[in-house]
């Protein structure tokens, strides 16, 4: 049985080509300065309810720790933590199908009825509800099944066509195949940023040097 989580749910629909880099090649990579930066304001995070709840359906597959579970009488509530800038706008897919996958294992693993999803942007301190439906449920079926089908046959994906999510990627010095933007230097001087430069290299030949 092939097991997949939430959060691989979320970051393969950001891109995915990550699964590939993660569960076929097991890279270890080192955490990005947003990760680390993500993990420390996580911590901090003070919200009534279980935390970090681990749940988990053999039958699907499909695993998640939830950030924060809330059981009353009269059902659930999740609560999915985020610490990156969502910028205020509508909650993007990939992380409204992170928070279907958990809604779906408390309602099929506890068996209790999830009467609300929520997303916190600690950020702007601001609540997204989630509305999910049946469709919901089914999407995420055929999102399981194309994930797993990618780790059985070990097929490399095509990278995201948005190429500004490369540029901060953990992962980005083995997309070799795609013209990645340079990431901008961080420094505490404003700087104007000239360089319009790109870089370009062959994935295929990497990638088959790390598999054998």
């Amino acid at each position: 049985m092939i097991f997949v989580s939430s959060e691989e749910i979320r970051q393969f629909l950001y891109c995915k080509r990550i699964i590939y880099f993660r569960r076929i090649l097991r890279i270890r990579f080192k955490p990005t300065v947003k990760m680390e930066i993500g993990s420390e304001k996580h911590e901090k995070i003070r919200i009534k309810g279980r935390k970090n709840v681990y749940l988990c359906d053999d039958d699907l597959g499909l695993c998640a720790i939830i950030d924060v579970l809330k059981v009353d009488d009269d059902g659930a509530a999740i609560i999915e933590v985020k610490t990156g800038n969502l910028f205020g706008r509508k909650i993007s897919y990939h992380h409204k199908m992170q928070v279907v996958a958990q809604a779906y294992l408390v309602e099929k693993v506890l068996g209790i009825n999830v009467k609300e999803a929520l997303i916190y942007d600690s950020r702007n301190k601001r609540y997204y509800k989630i509305e999910i439906s049946e469709k919901d449920y089914n999407e995420l079926l055929g999102i399981m099944k194309e994930i797993k089908e990618i780790i059985a046959k070990e097929i490399i994906p095509d990278p995201s066509s948005n190429k500004n999510k490369c540029i901060d990627c953990e992962f980005r010095k083995l997309c070799m195949d795609i013209s990645i933007p340079k990431a901008p230097k961080l420094s505490l001087k404003v700087s104007k940023n000239k360089s319009k430069s790109k870089s370009y290299v062959d994935l295929s030949q990497i990638l088959i040097t790390m598999k054998s």
